[in-house]
């Protein structure tokens, strides 16, 4: 039996025409280590998984504006921030919540 895969708490989809270019690309790219690639029996991709090689610099925390943001630097230390909108909010609300004028 193989190793156990630990499950990332946050996920991203990302759709190639040409999945096994693309693999190589996203590790050199980005720092990712190809965990599973699960082959269609025909030389193409079903699905695959990446972890993410870099430091992550900022855990993942809501800010007041309404995403999640966390941020990770690669392999030459430039930050790469990464969000979700959890509350799609108006100039005015983005406003109020963090004390900034926000123009739009």
């Amino acid at each position: 039996m193989g190793a156990v895969v630990e499950k990332a708490a946050i996920t991203a989809t990302a759709f190639y025409k040409n999945p096994m270019a693309a693999l190589p690309w996203l590790e050199k790219a980005f720092g990712f280590e190809t965990r599973m690639v699960v082959d269609d029996g025909q030389g193409g991709v079903i699905h695959s998984e990446l972890g993410l090689g870099a430091k992550v610099e900022r855990e993942p925390a809501d800010q007041p504006h309404g995403d999640r943001v966390f941020t990770c630097g690669h392999i030459e230390d430039h930050p790469w921030s990464f969000g979700q909108t959890l509350k799609v909010m108006t100039p005015e609300e983005m406003s109020a919540a963090t004390g900034y004028q926000i123009i739009s």
